[in-house]
């Protein structure tokens, strides 16, 4: 399963990346983000998280959007003892650019996502949605919910989701 989420990833990676031809907009970027969730094993906790994403996306003549990205997230549950938590996601993004004059973006994302908490480690896939608006000609401002389906070792199932915004910055 992990091998055919990476060949996934790479290969809308690869396609993002060579789509220069028919793009009227294309950016790398890095970015951070802060996220307000509930992980749900049994109970509903309660998380925050805090991350680092880097990605690439293609805007097309035709207003499409076509993304993909690496996101890493660290933060703390209160109500699981302050156990720390820990989650790496690999997303691909497709949508429209609804407001052409304005750049702003809405897109679906399809979301495979490892994560830990203290020494529970877990995996699994999500969906979720975004809009992103962007500033001027050096970044964006996003707005992004997902959920989860993970598994953890032994069967269990871990349901996960989250909100959250960040600013990415469009590397030269």
């Amino acid at each position: 399963m992990k091998k055919t989420i990476l060949k996934l990833v790479l290969v809308a990676g690869l396609l993002v990346s060579n789509a220069s031809a028919w793009s009227i907009e294309k950016h790398s970027y890095l970015g951070v983000s802060a996220k307000s969730g509930t992980i749900s094993i049994g109970n509903d906790y309660k998380e925050r998280l805090y991350g680092l994403k880097w990605g690439v996306y293609s805007i097309f003549n035709s207003g499409l959007l076509l993304g993909v990205d690496f996101e890493g997230d660290y933060g703390k549950s209160k109500d699981m003892d302050n156990s720390k938590v820990a989650y790496f996601d690999a997303n691909i993004h497709l949508g429209y650019r609804i407001l052409s004059k304005y750049k702003v973006d809405v897109y679906a994302i399809g979301s495979a996502k490892k994560g830990t908490i203290e020494n529970l480690d877990m995996y699994g896939f999500g969906y979720g949605v975004g809009i992103a608006k962007n500033l001027w000609n050096f970044g964006r401002l996003t707005i992004e919910y997902k959920k989860y389906s993970l598994t953890a070792k032994g069967g269990l199932d871990v349901d996960e989701s989250n909100i959250g915004g960040g600013i990415v910055f469009f590397l030269r």
